[in-house]
């Protein structure tokens, strides 16, 4: 079967979506699909971009994976749309009707709503223009696909049905790494810090911990829209343990991500069911807590809830929240081998063998 992909990062980029773009390219290949990709070619690191700057950026993004799209060849049979840049899910519609394919949308974030919630978007004619344009691209969508329970609610309050396959960690193959914690125990958050993510919380927690405890350092490792914006929060609080560093690279993440004693993963409240907090596919496969700072009933919180040692807070309980940092960070590492090397195991089967059949039904 031919299939067209539709992305705002192709699968070279370190963006979460395109690495998850990657991992479905080479499973649908080697199922014996022909698998071709319009992307815009944008850098998912490159300096985040405001009003609309943001948003020229995203049109001209849009306009280069329409081209792409419709002069591909061969003709695809199913068209697969992610969700950036916002509006692509109206560009699938279009592209797979202009083909005469079937459409399948991955949701991986609810636009307008999500621009809406964030003040990227003001309320008004754009915006009811643009949530009609997103109405019209669902009718008309054969599958739609969400990340949990928290989105596909969502969606089926305007209508629209979908099943939801959760995304997968970014590492793709078996490996064995060092876990062993680093001698100055430290915290980490790490990933976009953008405008969906609680920061300020975490700042407040790290201001407590320097007042108790000798060395214990919150490190925050990425970049984003908001990363300026919280580094300057933490330098007017006089934040002195407070440690800023580039993205991790693909190959040394684990090991980066196993040197902290606790993990981090954030969300702002409003946001809960517009999207998924990428980073939360593989801490919760690691052998750290994970402090989870967010809507405390959403799907993402309940499922770390259910992960051994780790806590879920609402954003503002710096107080609690510190206490349990200050306990989680004192005790013994859980699974912490005794020659410190850690045999790393991804769980893709099953979403891939769902996005399988999915894709092979699609065209039936």
């Amino acid at each position: 079967m031919n299939l067209l992909f539709l992305n705002q990062y192709g699968p070279g980029d370190p963006s979460p979506t395109a690495r998850l773009l990657r991992d479905l390219e080479a499973d649908l290949t080697a199922q014996g699909h022909h698998v071709a990709v319009a992307s815009a070619s944008t850098d998912y690191r490159q300096r985040p971009a405001r009003g609309w700057r943001r948003w020229g950026r995203e049109f001209l993004g849009l306009l280069r994976i329409l081209r792409r799209a419709t002069f591909t060849s061969p003709r695809p049979e199913v068209v697969i749309s992610f969700s950036s840049p916002p509006g692509l899910v109206v560009l699938g519609a279009l592209v797979a009707a202009r083909h005469g394919a079937r459409s399948i949308h991955w949701a991986l974030d609810l636009y307008p709503d999500l621009a809406l919630t964030l003040g990227e978007l003001s309320p008004g004619p754009l915006a009811r223009s643009v949530a009609h344009a997103m109405r019209w691209a669902y009718r008309r969508t054969d599958r739609v696909v969400t990340l949990d329970a928290d989105m596909q609610a969502r969606l089926r309050q305007k209508g629209v049905e979908s099943e939801i396959i959760a995304p997968w960690t970014p590492i793709a193959e078996p490996v064995t790494v060092d876990a062993t914690p680093a001698a100055t125990p430290f915290w980490l958050y790490s990933g976009n810090l953008g405008r969906a993510h609680e920061w300020e919380t975490l700042l407040e927690i790290q201001q407590r911990v320097e007042a108790q405890h000798p060395t214990l350092e919150l490190v925050i490792q990425g970049g984003g829209a908001a990363w300026r914006e919280a580094q300057a929060w933490a330098a007017q609080r006089g934040l002195q343990r407070c440690r800023w560093r580039d993205y991790s690279r693909e190959e040394t993440l684990l090991a980066d991500l196993l040197k902290a004693r606790v993990l981090v993963a954030t969300q702002r409240p409003e946001t809960r069911g517009l999207l998924w907090p990428s980073k939360l596919a593989l801490l919760l496969q690691l052998p750290r807590p994970i402090l989870w700072i967010g809507p405390t009933d959403s799907a993402a919180a309940r499922s770390v809830a259910a992960t051994a040692d780790s806590a879920v807070f609402p954003p503002g309980s710096s107080e609690a929240a510190s206490a349990w940092l200050l306990n989680a960070v004192a005790a013994e590492p859980r699974h912490h081998p005794e020659n410190g090397q850690l045999f790393f195991q991804p769980d893709q089967a099953v979403p891939l063998a769902a996005w399988r059949k999915l894709v092979s039904n699609c065209n039936k």
